[in-house]
C-alpha cells in the first residue's frame, strides 16, 4: 500500500521534527538509564572477573552511545529551531 504524497506545510515539518526529537530524547534517555542501572547492579555484586569487566565495558558503551545519539538528534533539531524542550 502506498500513501499519497503530500506537500508538507512548514508547521507540519516543525511539529514532526519536534516530535521526533522528543521521542529520541525519551527512548535514548531510557536506554542510558537502563545501562546505568545495570552497571550499578553489577557493581553492587562486587564482580571483578574478566566477564564482569566485559559486561561493564559493554554497558558503558551502550550508556555513552545512547546519550550521544540523543544529544546529536537534539542538536540537529535545535539547528533548525525545532528542538523539543521538556516541560514546554
Amino acid at each position: 500500500m502506498t500513501q499519497a504524497l503530500h506537500t508538507p506545510t512548514p508547521q507540519r515539518l516543525i511539529n514532526t521534527i519536534n516530535r521526533m526529537d522528543a521521542d529520541a530524547q525519551q527512548a535514548f534517555g531510557d536506554i542510558a538509564t537502563l545501562a546505568r542501572n545495570a552497571l550499578g547492579a553489577l557493581d553492587s555484586l562486587g564482580s571483578t572477573g574478566p566477564h564482569a569487566q566485559a559486561i561493564r565495558a559493554a554497558l558503558d558503551s551502550v550508556w555513552f552511545k545512547a546519550e550521544d545519539a540523543g544529544n546529536r538528534i537534539n542538536a540537529g533539531a535545535e539547528e533548525v529551531g525545532c528542538n523539543y524542550v521538556q516541560g514546554h
